[in-house]
């Protein structure tokens, strides 16, 4: 029976897997302490310029010591949209010189999209005589009288509505 053999990576010089651990050199241009992560406030400010349009439905909400920006976004295909727009997003941000980061992250979190518009309130509708017939009969089968008054308020109204916006 032949010898068996491990496969192993190749050997990896120590001064190789230091250098991501160094801090970098001031003469780099690095500005903050190593291990710091990138400014959030910046982050934030350059954001709405990188993003454009799409800025109003997602925001950073945390940049990882190893330079990832997490970005909440309202829902998930606002997340696959952005996921898919990364490369150009770095650029955008690189370019705005406020952060310097590896990647982003993107995450569904719609409570920490707080600057979006809630959706308009319906002024209540006073549904009209044709409307209130037509509910009528549609829950005259309704044996309950405060059931039947129930269903006839709600129906009316929702005839109504669906009138108003023909």
């Amino acid at each position: 029976m032949p010898p068996r053999r491990r496969h192993r990576k190749d050997p990896t010089a120590v001064s190789d897997l230091l250098r991501g651990l160094r801090p970098p050199s001031p003469a780099a241009g690095a500005t903050r302490p190593h291990g710091a992560a990138p400014d959030l406030e910046a982050l934030v400010a350059a954001w709405s310029q990188a993003a454009g349009r799409d800025a109003a439905r997602s925001v950073p909400v945390r940049v990882s010591r190893q330079g990832v920006a997490s970005v909440a976004c309202a829902d998930a295909s606002m997340a696959q949209a952005m996921a898919y727009r990364e490369a150009e997003l770095l650029a955008g941000l690189e370019r705005s010189g406020a952060v310097r980061l590896r990647g982003l992250r993107f995450v569904v979190a719609d409570h920490a999209v707080t600057f979006l518009q809630p959706p308009p309130e319906r002024a209540p509708v006073a549904p009209g005589a044709d409307a209130r017939r037509v509910a009528r009969g549609l829950v005259a089968a309704a044996e309950d009288d405060r059931l039947r008054q129930a269903l006839e308020r709600a129906a009316a109204a929702s005839i109504q509505r669906s009138w108003d916006t023909r």
